[in-house]
């Protein structure tokens, strides 16, 4: 294999859903509709997202370390690490 069909395998399968950062869950993809998030071009979209994941994401703590991104917005509440998930 060439090295740009190498990357392009690394970006597949770096860049997938894993149970954790389940970013295809219905959840997540309804809220990437309400908030209109595709419309904006690629580093829009990183500010929002980070934006609101600061803003509207409360910390708070849970009972265990392995909860899913798909459920942190309908909590409103997470400790650091499934924030920087979200």
């Amino acid at each position: 294999m060439d090295a740009p069909a190498d990357l392009a395998d690394d970006l597949r399968r770096l860049t997938r859903p894993t149970p954790l950062l389940d970013f295809d869950h219905p959840s997540v993809r309804q809220l990437i509709e309400q908030r209109r998030w595709r419309d904006l071009d690629i580093y829009q979209r990183i500010g929002v997202v980070y934006d609101f994941v600061r803003n509207e994401i409360a910390f708070g703590y849970n009972a265990r370390d392995d909860l899913p991104a798909s459920q942190v917005p309908r909590r409103a509440s997470a400790n650091a690490i499934p924030r920087a998930r979200s």
